[in-house]
């Protein structure tokens, strides 16, 4: 699922790894994901942001691209977290 992010286009928009702190934020400020940031693996090839993990709903699947459209800079979201059962959302399971 790719969802749009940002208000504003900024044609000299910031490096990737900028972009992965602002998503981090934006997750650890959400009070679903406060504190659980290090759940999900988070990249960036240009201006393509990739999320990756588990999670046990897809409730919490949809707040993480809610979350992130709160970030300031014009990206593409690709949610590919995962709903998963039970013990299966811990990372690396």
């Amino acid at each position: 699922m790719a969802v749009h992010a940002g208000k504003k286009p900024d044609p000299q928009a910031r490096g990737g790894t900028q972009f992965v702190r602002q998503a981090r934020e934006c997750l650890d400020r959400h009070p679903h994901f406060r504190g659980r940031v290090g759940m999900f693996d988070i990249t960036c090839d240009g201006q393509i942001l990739t999320i990756e993990g588990r999670v046990p709903t897809f409730y919490l699947k949809q707040l993480i691209g809610s979350a992130l459209l709160g970030m300031e800079e014009n990206v593409l979201i690709n949610n590919h977290v995962q709903v998963c059962e039970g013990r299966e959302t811990a990372k690396g399971n």
